[in-house]
């Protein structure tokens, strides 16, 4: 059966009132898992770090290390999403997407540039240098991501659209340009 009443204007503004409450409480009490944001940091460095190894090396066994280094990523963004989870209770929008797939900015630019300047260091046989690259790419992804979870504490509603359209556009460039670079070398 349905029910025929129809609420009034002010009961209607009580509920989105108490709705409002309710994410502002929400929002207010949401903790990050203890070494959330390191534990990303450190993932993204070796990540980092394994993709310059087999874009300089391009071997059987710098590939190998290449995909250990993204099923470590994958790894460690999926436990900690799902200890988010367990923390707080709640998902929240946007971020799996922006946080831990880096789909920001700044995040796409941390990246780009410790691959890049881990890659450097690699064709120039300085190998302590791609590491301080990979972790400064890995720092910068992290510090990325504590951005966007301080600016969707102080808008929830304004940070749990997907990314800008010329954000998507430039972390596609980033990932075309990689891919083609990979490709180049199996190819050579």
């Amino acid at each position: 059966m349905e029910s025929s009443h129809v609420p009034s204007p002010d009961d209607a503004a009580a509920a989105l009132l108490a709705a409002e409450r309710s994410q502002a409480d929400l929002v207010a009490g949401l903790r990050l898992p203890r070494g959330f944001l390191p534990s990303l940091a450190a993932a993204i460095a070796v990540q980092i770090l394994t993709a310059a190894i087999v874009v300089v090396v391009n071997d059987g066994v710098a590939q190998s290390v290449a995909l250990l280094g993204a099923a470590l990523f994958v790894l460690v963004a999926a436990v900690q999403l799902v200890r988010f989870r367990r923390v707080n209770g709640a998902w929240v929008a946007g971020l799996a997407h922006q946080v831990m797939l880096g789909c920001t900015t700044w995040s796409t630019l941390a990246y780009g540039g410790g691959l890049a300047g881990a890659a450097w260091a690699g064709f120039a046989d300085r190998w302590w240098l791609a590491v301080l690259c990979a972790a400064a790419g890995g720092a910068g992804y992290a510090a990325s991501g504590a951005l966007w979870i301080r600016r969707y504490r102080g808008d929830p509603q304004g940070h749990t659209q997907l990314t800008a359209p010329w954000t998507a556009a430039a972390a596609a460039l980033v990932l075309l340009a990689a891919a083609g670079l990979g490709l180049l070398l199996l190819a050579g």
